[in-house]
């Protein structure tokens, strides 16, 4: 996520609180519009999760300048909380999504 005013580049690692530091970033502003208006466009160089990017993609798709000259970051948590959060997660997710033939069993 790119902030020109404040002349940052945020990159968002997956289960670290990242989408809870969004209003602090962005001046409180909606999550849908700081998706809309921060986020750089990648989707031509990422098929994945357009919002957990690492900086060598957002790399790819700012001009030098910006690279250059804005100040990156992103924050990290310890790998074994992490992990177990990423797998409640999928958990969770999966309950919530189970695929329809494994849902009637």
């Amino acid at each position: 996520m790119i902030n020109h005013e404040h002349k940052f580049i945020f990159v968002r690692v997956a289960k670290t609180a990242s989408t809870s530091m969004l209003p602090a970033l962005f001046n409180n502003e909606p999550f849908s519009d700081i998706e809309n208006k921060y986020t750089p466009n990648i989707s031509n160089c990422w098929n994945h999760d357009l919002n957990h990017c690492p900086l060598n993609v957002i790399k790819k798709v700012v001009s030098s300048e910006i690279y250059e000259n804005y100040y990156k970051f992103g924050f990290v948590r310890n790998p074994w909380s992490r992990a177990i959060s990423a797998y409640q997660y999928t958990i969770q997710w999966y309950k919530n999504n189970k695929p329809q033939e494994l849902a009637d069993e």
